[in-house]
């Protein structure tokens, strides 16, 4: 039997050195200045960072090399998560590698989707980060797989290969990949609330973390199925565990009239949140929730997906909050998940700073997507 048991010494280990690493993630004035750079520049820039420096110069030996930037940035990733699960001991490893498993989610659907659409291996493997259970071996194995149904076949053994065994990988109905997908989603946060319960420290409060991550998840599926135009069978892809009960996303996936909506949503606790985000956004506290409300009702009515750039200020606050909750608590799971979204997001900022310049997007446009 594995001991789970972890020390007030081991706390103060991970969480001191993750601490350390966090105050090395690019500050937001790093993002400005390379907004202003070309592509080469931005490369040089980021490469000259220590812990960047291996991945991109290993993959950038002539200058003419650039699109593969986004490799490197995956690799980086990949490393880093890897490294913090090594350096985790007892429950603590046991709830962060459950955290990470929602790269194996990420990876396996990249995989199905990839294959569906017949993409080149090369192109299907660069784009995979092997942070979770299934490694690079492994994961390696799936792409090199002769069809759909051997992927699902090479994933026997995978802690989550319930939820996904039942693919109909030969006759593909329509939303097929999807009702996967929202299978394994529903599947890792029932896993990861019941990790967080096992006797970690700043495990309840990850649990509320988690509560109102679930919540902003269901709304964004209930606005993609809308869209879709499957609003009327929505529970299958709601996950259950967040403030708000699945059935009131399950009421409110069948109105069509706004009072109604309207009503319905701002008796959830989304509305104050989304009101808030958008507060912060536009910089405006004048901003009432009446004209959130208003915003969300005109896409629902439209049937389109939500605001990716509310959606964007609610991660922020999300993560403030994260942060918060870690400094308060120095020495528990809470810094080492706090560090592992940031990373995260710095990931996420580096390569939409790539991608703009790449395809000419104007800057103001991409600030407006980076998480700081």
């Amino acid at each position: 039997m594995v001991e789970l048991t972890v020390t007030p010494g081991a706390y103060a280990y991970v969480c001191t050195r993750l601490q350390l690493r966090k105050t090395r993630l690019f500050p937001p004035k790093f993002y400005g200045r390379l907004l202003q750079m070309s592509l080469p520049e931005m490369v040089r820039a980021i490469g000259e960072d220590e812990r960047y420096r291996q991945e991109i110069y290993d993959r950038y030996r002539t200058p003419t090399d650039l699109m593969r930037i986004e490799f490197a940035l995956t690799a980086n990733l990949a490393s880093e998560y890897q490294g913090v699960l090594r350096m985790t001991p007892g429950a603590l490893h046991l709830l962060t590698s459950l955290y990470l498993h929602r790269w194996d989610i990420v990876n396996v659907m990249a995989i199905l989707r990839g294959k569906k659409h017949g993409l080149d291996r090369e192109r299907i493997a660069e784009t995979l980060i092997p942070a979770g259970e299934l490694d690079q071996d492994w994961l390696d194995r799936l792409v090199d797989a002769p069809d759909l149904d051997r992927v699902v076949e090479g994933l026997h053994g995978w802690s989550l290969y319930p939820q996904v065994r039942t693919c109909t990988c030969q006759e593909m109905p329509r939303g097929e990949f999807a009702r996967i997908e929202d299978g394994l989603y529903r599947q890792y946060y029932l896993d990861l609330i019941a990790g967080a319960g096992r006797g970690v420290r700043g495990g309840n409060l990850f649990v509320r973390y988690l509560r109102f991550e679930i919540d902003i998840l269901n709304l964004r599926n209930l606005f993609r199925l809308r869209a879709g135009g499957m609003s009327l069978d929505v529970r299958g892809a709601m996950v259950p565990g967040g403030n708000v009960p699945v059935d009131e996303f399950v009421s409110i996936a069948s109105l069509e009239d706004r009072e109604k909506f309207i009503e319905e949503f701002g008796q959830t606790n989304l509305l104050p949140v989304a009101t808030r985000a958008m507060q912060e956004l536009r910089h405006d506290t004048g901003i009432g929730p009446d004209q959130v409300a208003e915003l969300f009702w005109s896409r629902w009515k439209e049937h389109r997906t939500t605001v990716h750039v509310v959606e964007v200020a609610v991660t922020k606050m999300r993560l403030k909050e994260m942060d918060r909750l870690a400094a308060r608590h120095r020495f528990s799971v809470l810094p080492i998940l706090s560090y592992l979204e940031r990373k995260r997001m710095e990931i996420g900022n580096l390569r939409a700073c790539v991608r703009g310049r790449q395809f000419g997007i104007p800057n103001e446009r991409v600030s407006r997507y980076l998480v700081l």
